[in-house]
């Protein structure tokens, strides 16, 4: 069985009274049980057309060739070339590493006669892959394509598209990479992110054969398949929107499969954590109550078989509410994937110089701050705007007091109200 470690950052978010938006983000992890090696089936779908010849495919040959001999001899790993130009046609059936040893000098000797000619057909390299995986459904399916152009010929780039979307169904990831400077990124990241894969560069083709060995590593760790998030809601909660920030940043859909659950699908972990932002929209609740808005469970496969991991207590996101902006606090894991450290951190001294009485210094980090939220489109931006007036920069004639006086007594335990003026204390009675 696999043990799956799901954190919120933070796990209590605060929000200021009256909001009904809310964030965190969710780092996702897993352990293997020691020795229980999980399936894998690796396809490379190589790109031989006519601008590929010469160094390019010089390098992406030895790359294939120093593959082979990575691959341990066990039926755990299968590995499938695919190598494709106008049209697209497999080097030789799927082999598994325990009889790849018998097919090696072979396999090497086709790699080496390798020639380069024609257009580029993204999709038809895709659907060879997809075919050729069919027979390993109950193994963690990935493709990786090693392109260095655009789509090209009679086929338009909607059918590389439409196999990436197929490829996704089925449950594989495709990760595609770029040679060089000659192909689209938009085409490579439309392909790769709508499968929960990643987009790639290699400027040099001279850096092919370690990349390769580098994402071969990545699959030989792969602890978990077909791992999905499932994120249980009170009833009027709503997720907006899920984000990937690492290890690539994309758009993640979550699907409403009841009126209080959506599940994510991440696809298969291996060594690397992915972040999640997850953002909600749920009524605003009474001020100073922690209340629960998320409870994580997994669901992953394994041997064919979907198994659910229960999780408990601290992968659970709770939301609080509280009655003035200097209560609001940001995460700083949170910040710092979503572009936001140097806004929490004016921020954070914008309302400790308004605690001191230094108003003036104060307005000038809070409305810094504001600006910046505002660039980004930050839900601080809604936070800041109930101190700092955005048409002026100024502290709002009615929330200011309010946020100083309530500030004031918060940090000092006082119960005299700042001074509207100077923002300070008033002198003690006797």
């Amino acid at each position: 069985m696999v043990t799956f470690r799901v954190t919120p950052h933070p796990a209590e978010a605060t929000a200021l009274d009256g909001q009904t938006q809310a964030r965190t983000l969710y780092s996702v992890g897993a352990e293997g049980v020691a020795g229980e090696a999980v399936p894998v089936f690796l396809g490379v779908a190589m790109d031989q057309s006519g601008s590929m010849s010469g160094q390019k495919l010089e390098a992406a040959k030895q790359a294939l060739t120093n593959l082979l001999h990575q691959i341990p001899p066990t039926d755990d790993i299968v590995v499938h070339i695919t190598l494709f130009s106008s049209a697209a046609h497999e080097l030789a059936p799927p082999v598994t590493g325990r009889q790849l040893g018998a097919q090696l000098a072979e396999l090497t000797r086709r790699i080496g006669r390798i020639e380069a000619g024609g257009a580029t057909s993204l999709g038809s390299g895709l659907r060879v892959a997809l075919g050729a995986s069919a027979r390993y459904a109950n193994h963690v399916r990935r493709v990786l394509m090693i392109t260095d152009g655009k789509q090209e010929g009679a086929e338009p780039i909607g059918d590389a598209y439409d196999m990436a979307k197929a490829l996704a169904q089925a449950g594989l990831r495709v990760d595609a990479w770029g040679v060089g400077n000659g192909w689209e990124a938009d085409q490579l990241r439309t392909i790769a992110h709508s499968t929960g894969g990643e987009a790639d560069v290699i400027p040099d083709a001279r850096h092919l054969g370690e990349a390769v060995a580098q994402l071969f590593a990545d699959v030989q760790s792969t602890k978990a398949s077909d791992v999905r998030l499932v994120l249980n809601t009170p009833k009027g909660t709503t997720i907006r929107s899920v984000r990937q920030v690492y290890p690539s940043v994309q758009e993640r859909a979550a699907r409403q499969v009841s009126e209080q659950q959506w599940v994510i699908p991440i696809g298969a972990l291996g060594q690397e954590e992915p972040k999640f932002v997850v953002e909600i929209a749920t009524p605003a609740r009474n001020v100073g109550i922690p209340f629960r808005m998320l409870v994580p469970n997994v669901i992953y496969a394994q041997g064919g078989t979907d198994h659910t991991d229960e999780l408990d207590r601290t992968a659970w996101f709770f939301v609080r509410w509280v009655a003035t902006p200097a209560e609001v606090r940001m995460d700083p894991e949170l910040s710092r994937f979503t572009g936001e450290e140097e806004i929490t951190s004016l921020s954070q001294e914008g309302f400790a110089l308004l605690d001191m009485g230094a108003v003036e210094e104060a307005t000038a980090k809070l409305n810094a701050a504001l600006r910046k939220a505002e660039q980004i489109n930050s839900p601080q931006a809604a936070i800041l705007g109930a101190v700092v007036n955005p048409q002026t920069g100024r502290l709002t004639s009615t929330d200011s007091n309010a946020a100083v006086n309530k500030t004031g007594k918060l940090h000092t335990g006082k119960t005299g109200k700042l001074l509207s003026g100077t923002g300070k204390l008033p002198p003690s009675g006797p």
